[in-house]
């Protein structure tokens, strides 16, 4: 189900905003996978990073 997807993603971006102290390599990792996802040629990856973007800026 997409919004449980975008819900979870946000959530650990949010999660990272919020640490004071996160694993570098994790850190690296998440934003790596929404970056990724806001460049793929898959619509429903696109999409579903858009949102979690979204979703983060509306907050």
């Amino acid at each position: 189900m997409p919004s449980q997807s975008v819900q979870a993603m946000a959530l650990a971006c949010d999660c990272l905003d919020e640490g004071l102290s996160v694993n570098p390599d994790i850190r690296q990792q998440l934003e790596q996978i929404l970056e990724l996802g806001l460049n793929s040629t898959d619509p429903e990856i696109a999409k579903l990073a858009a949102q979690v973007q979204l979703s983060r800026r509306l907050k």
